[in-house]
């Protein structure tokens, strides 16, 4: 279940990254847009080392783009961006055990 969650949330945060492609006018905006790769990446790390803590933090990332974006208005939006930390977080939940 460990790895099944490192590579979907792997995956997860190169999709992500594809946004902060619009931004290459400058390396200061384009680290801008890439913050929630960063972000992305540490909790991956922490799920590598401590399965329980990255988990719920997955889970709650997936609440916060959830109601910060408003990805809750379309079904194709939830499911592409808020849907797949959830997954994540429930692997590395589960991996616990």
């Amino acid at each position: 279940m460990k790895k099944a969650a490192l590579v979907l949330g792997t995956v997860y945060v190169i999709f992500i990254s594809l946004f902060a492609l619009d931004s290459l006018g400058s390396v200061p905006e384009l680290l801008i847009h890439l913050i929630p790769s960063f972000v992305l990446v540490f909790l991956i790390i922490v799920g590598m080392k401590k399965s329980m803590i990255g988990g719920i933090s997955f889970v709650v990332l997936s609440a916060v783009f959830t109601l910060f974006f408003n990805t809750y208005e379309s079904p194709a939006t939830l499911l592409t961006i808020s849907l797949p930390p959830a997954i994540v977080g429930i692997l590395f939940t589960l991996s616990e055990r």
